[in-house]
């Protein structure tokens, strides 16, 4: 799979064109490696669990496989995976050493091979050192800096049966992505997102749907722009690109970036105090709640706020 032979021009793939391009093929696995840029397209859209609705299921908690990222100016990345379709994820799209070579090699090709199928993770712990061994060997340059043999964690809060307990207290998809988003990315990236929110009524906005009117009155709703940018991204960039972005922003507060290490579960919890609902807490102060959900302590700092009922 040779990728970026022939970049595409801007807003080259439509809903329609990847469905074409993943019609080819049976499995993510097969997807990735057979066309690279549509699927990292469909991700960036979030049109993945759409596209490859069809295809079946990869991935084992209790087996490895063995994948490697080639570069064509001699560089290689080898690693051990319970979830191949998860992990080419993560190394396009989050900072990592694949992630950061592509980035300071814009124009650069790779290749993304399965060098071993799924198998024990004892005898992928020792498939994974004879692949590296074999690449440094023949001369490859390997962006690897940790240990070779890790097994690699599986351990994962939002399960399928996890995000569907937690997607049933939501009736609409807003309102799940917005209040539970670890839960709705999770399953997103697991494919099931649709399956698991059969129940929500699903909206849609229309062409033209933000005008300045309908931007100033979702504006309203938040006190600072970065809540703004983070959960209203479509109003705040019809917004910007309007001209109007500052009119409709002048009620918020101008926050300084907290210091890093600033939201300690004790200025988490006196910021909640302020708000009754998680909804009022996630949309007003953001980088708390952030902060509160990603240290584990979110469910006890809210406690004084209402539950929300599981719609029937």
């Amino acid at each position: 799979m040779e990728t970026r032979k022939e970049r595409k021009p801007k807003n080259y793939w439509t809903l329609e064109r990847l469905q074409e391009a993943a019609k080819q093929f049976t499995t993510k696995k097969a997807f990735i490696e057979g066309n690279a840029a549509a699927y990292s397209a469909a991700q960036k859209l979030n049109l993945l669990d759409v596209v490859c609705k069809d295809m079946i299921r990869l991935g084992s908690l209790s087996k490895r496989c063995i994948y490697a990222f080639v570069f064509t100016d001699n560089t290689a990345y080898i690693g051990l995976t319970y979830d191949v379709d998860r992990r080419f994820i993560q190394h396009t799209c989050e900072k990592g050493p694949v992630f950061n070579h592509i980035a300071n090699h814009f124009y650069i090709g790779f290749e993304f091979k399965i060098l071993y199928d799924y198998t024990d993770p004892e005898t992928a712990a020792f498939l994974e050192k004879i692949a590296i061994e074999d690449y440094k060997l023949k001369g490859w340059k390997l962006l690897n800096s940790a240990r070779a043999g890790g097994l690699g964690s599986n351990h994962r809060k939002w399960t399928e049966e996890t995000c569907r307990q937690e997607a049933l207290k939501y009736n609409c998809r807003f309102d799940f992505q917005r209040e539970a988003s670890g839960a709705y990315e999770s399953a997103r990236k697991g494919g099931f997102l649709n399956d698991i929110s059969q129940h929500m009524e699903y909206i849609k906005r229309p062409n033209g749907f933000w005008t300045e009117e309908t931007c100033r009155q979702e504006a309203l709703k938040y006190n600072c722009r970065s809540d703004f940018h983070r959960k209203a991204e479509g109003a705040y960039q019809a917004a910007l690109r309007g001209g109007f972005l500052n009119d409709i922003s002048q009620h918020m507060e101008y926050h300084i970036k907290k210091p890093r290490g600033f939201w300690t579960e004790e200025a988490c919890l006196q910021e909640a105090l302020k708000y009754s609902s998680r909804l009022d807490f996630n949309r007003k102060a953001g980088g708390a709640y952030d902060a509160a959900q990603k240290g584990g302590f979110l469910q006890k700092i809210c406690s004084h706020m209402p539950k929300r009922q599981p719609s029937k």
